[in-house]
């Protein structure tokens, strides 16, 4: 018996790994975005290094896996809904209206989440990690820079993300 991308179960299954993907994806750009990087800034220099290197690699890791998830369980998703007939995608019904913004959204997002904020979260764990091998000051203009960087990206890739939600919700009615 084969497994079709448009039965029922395949279907529910594929929206469940979806929507928790991106809840994951969004929770964590937003505790990123308004919880961690805002905390970052009050603790203690060596604090915030030991934060950065020890903890920081995990959430990143978490989030480049929530946003894999969230565009393969969706892409699959989106395949199985339309059954062949990609006309129902077409941005000139309420629907394809709505799901080509979301998914252009998703897709601006993904890239600045992984262009900007990652590599710069990667680049301020590197830093990290080698200040506390080191025992030595990190260099402060570098780790503004990637700092800012990780922090303007990351509040972005949360508001792009916070519309796809808006969009996706817009689609459920339809």
């Amino acid at each position: 018996m084969a497994v079709r991308l448009t039965d029922p179960v395949i279907i529910t299954l594929l929206a469940y790994r979806h929507v928790l993907s991106a809840m994951g994806w969004l929770g964590g750009a937003l505790l990123t975005a308004f919880v961690i990087s805002p905390r970052l800034q009050t603790v203690t220099l060596q604090s915030r290094l030991e934060f950065l290197a020890k903890a920081m690699p995990g959430l990143v890791r978490f989030i480049i896996g929530m946003i894999i998830g969230t565009f393969v369980f969706g892409l699959l998703l989106l395949f199985g809904l339309a059954n062949g007939d990609m006309s129902l995608l077409a941005p000139t019904t309420p629907f394809g209206l709505a799901i080509s913004a979301g998914v252009a959204l998703a897709a601006i997002a993904g890239i600045v989440g992984l262009a900007i904020s990652v590599l710069s979260f990667n680049k301020i764990i590197a830093i990290a990690q080698e200040t506390l091998k080191s025992g030595q000051t990190p260099p402060q203009p570098e780790m503004m820079k990637y700092s800012m960087r990780a922090r303007r990206g990351t509040t972005l890739v949360a508001v792009l993300l916070l519309g796809v939600l808006l969009m996706m919700v817009v689609a459920g009615f339809y």
